[in-house]
């Protein structure tokens, strides 16, 4: 009876579901950060190597000089992977004048962009690629050829964000705009 016990503890450790993980960025940290809230990531495309679906990345203040390409993101505990600005900061993507895309969530559904500022690319600011239930909340596309872009990506959502550029789709069913 002894034995069945620590077993029986394992077992119930097993079963409980993972737990999603928080990720930070800071444009100001050092190089060589491990993603942590005290050694954040210095690029965003840093925790594209630990991110998986429902993790939430927190983007501190800065100028991040890149474009971001989340394609196939891990699977992990499901749910809706979150890419926004930390509480009370108000970050800035620059493209620097890429002719495609800032965000692109390829084949990677139900993520969301919320609260970021991208600038700077000929394509779309964010862009969804068979990616359905992707979101734009509270974002800021500035100086990009569509501010969004549903191609092949099902009930995409779109609120309280400027929308200079437009809404693109392709393909693409139930996508709503609300108090843009």
């Amino acid at each position: 009876m002894t034995r069945t016990i620590p077993l029986l503890g394992m077992v119930l450790l097993a079963a409980l579901p993972a737990r999603a993980a928080d990720w930070y960025v800071d444009a100001s940290a050092a190089p060589g950060g491990d993603g942590s809230e005290g050694n954040p990531f210095r690029t965003i495309n840093e925790v594209k190597t630990v991110l998986v679906t429902g993790d939430t990345v927190l983007v501190r203040d800065g100028v991040y000089n890149e474009t971001v390409d989340f394609w196939h993101v891990e699977a992990g505990t499901g749910g809706r992977t979150t890419i926004k600005a930390a509480p009370g900061a108000s970050p800035v993507v620059d493209g620097g004048g890429a002719d495609s895309f800032v965000f692109h969530a390829g084949e990677t559904h139900i993520m969301t962009f919320e609260g970021l500022t991208v600038s700077n690319a000929g394509g779309s600011g964010f862009h969804f690629y068979h990616a359905d239930d992707g979101q734009v909340l509270g974002c800021k596309p500035e100086s990009v050829g569509r501010a969004v872009d549903f191609y092949f990506s099902s009930r995409g959502y779109v609120s309280e964000s400027d929308l200079q550029g437009g809404v693109s789709g392709r393909g693409s069913a139930g996508t709503n705009l609300e108090n843009n």
